[in-house]
């Protein structure tokens, strides 16, 4: 497949601004590492969603920015039962 270098950067760009909100919404000290792919890393990074908008009606509404805080604070929720993040307090004491 060939890819003008505009496609490619434009690739790159959106990479980099999605590593970006992933950094600040994880850890914002985090360090980003370029590595090769691994032999199992699938070669198609593009989700096609037509059958879900063509079956069920569905497209995302929540942009990057807002979902991913959402999903990482839903996730730390299950994965860590009442952890919070730092700097909020737990409140684990029944009246």
């Amino acid at each position: 497949m060939y890819w003008s270098h505009a496609s490619v950067s434009s690739k790159l760009r959106n990479l980099h601004v999605f590593v970006q909100v992933v950094q600040e919404t994880i850890d914002p000290n985090a360090r980003i590492e370029f590595r090769p792919n691994t032999e199992d890393d699938p070669h198609k990074r593009k989700p096609d969603i037509t059958k879900a908008k063509d079956l069920l009606g569905w497209e995302p509404k929540i942009p990057l920015r807002k979902g991913l805080p959402m999903m990482v604070s839903d996730f730390r929720q299950r994965i860590f039962g009442d952890h919070k993040e730092e700097g909020t307090a737990t409140n684990t004491s029944t009246s």
